[in-house]
This record gives structure tokens, sequence and C-alpha cells, in this order.
């Protein structure tokens, strides 16, 4: 739930509706409902009480400072490929990126991507296509509605 939809649910609960009304008014399901009262009990109506709390997992190696770096990168040479990316741009303590991290941190573009977006993108297993003479491999970065470029 985002948090206008949070804001709603404690403003609907402190009329004294249901869990399962509030879920029918706001459109979401009783049981996200109940999750939201069960790990928020007596929130009040602060945008600081709302968020998401941490979650666990492996901390981001790169910072939001290099993930801008990274993609300006690749939309300022969409030729570079990420070995120069990562040469480019040491992590703290020593540590450099690595190739895949930088092909995540370009796919998040997509993420948003709709069924029709990704209806127009051709996945294919172990083929190949090959076009004009260097039959090498070389990957171009594009932007949404820059895929046919010439250059």
């Amino acid at each position: 739930m985002n948090l206008a939809t949070r804001g709603a649910a404690i403003a609907l609960k402190r009329t004294g509706l249901s869990q399962r009304e509030i879920g029918r008014q706001l459109e979401v399901p009783k049981s996200t409902i109940n999750d939201f009262f069960r790990t928020h009990p007596n929130t009040p109506l602060s945008d600081t009480e709302l968020k998401d709390r941490p979650r666990s997992g492996r901390p981001r190696c790169t910072s939001e400072r290099q993930d801008r770096f990274i993609v300006r990168s690749i939309i300022n040479d969409p030729n570079t490929d990420t070995a120069s990316i990562a040469a480019e741009n040491p992590v703290d303590e020593g540590r450099t990126i690595s190739e895949r991290t930088i092909r995540r941190r370009a796919a998040e573009a997509h993420v948003e991507w709709s069924v029709d977006e990704w209806r127009k993108v051709m996945f294919s297993d172990e083929s190949s296509v090959e076009c004009g003479e260097n039959h090498g491999q070389h990957w171009v970065w594009r932007r949404k509605g820059e895929e046919w470029r010439d250059d």
C-alpha cells in the first residue's frame, strides 16, 4: 500500500469501520489491511510512521550518486561497455563495481514497462543476428524510443 492508502486506512479505522469494509472502500484486499494494522498498531497520521520499515538483505554496493553516474555514462555513450564503466567508477574501500551490477542498474529503467512494451522485445535462445561486416558481439545502450537509431 502506498502512503496515501495507509493514511486513508487509518482514518477509516478511526471512524469505526471494520477491516473488511476498509478494504472494500480502498479496493485493497482485507488481508493487506489486516497485515498493515498488525505491523503498525496505533499508528498516528505522520509520513515517517507510515513508511515501510527497513528490510533485511545485503546492502547495495553502490550509492544513488554512483547509480546516476552509471545511467549517465550509458546515456552519454550508448556504445560504452560495462567494463569501461566499472573501471571509471570505483566503490569505497577499493572495491570495484561488477559488470553484472552495472547491467542491473541500467535495467532498472525497464521495471515499469507495460505488457505492450515487452511485446516489442524479441527473446531468443542461442541464436544470433548478424548485420554488416563486423560479426563480433557489440552491445549498445538505448533509451526508450531510441531503439532503431543508426548511430
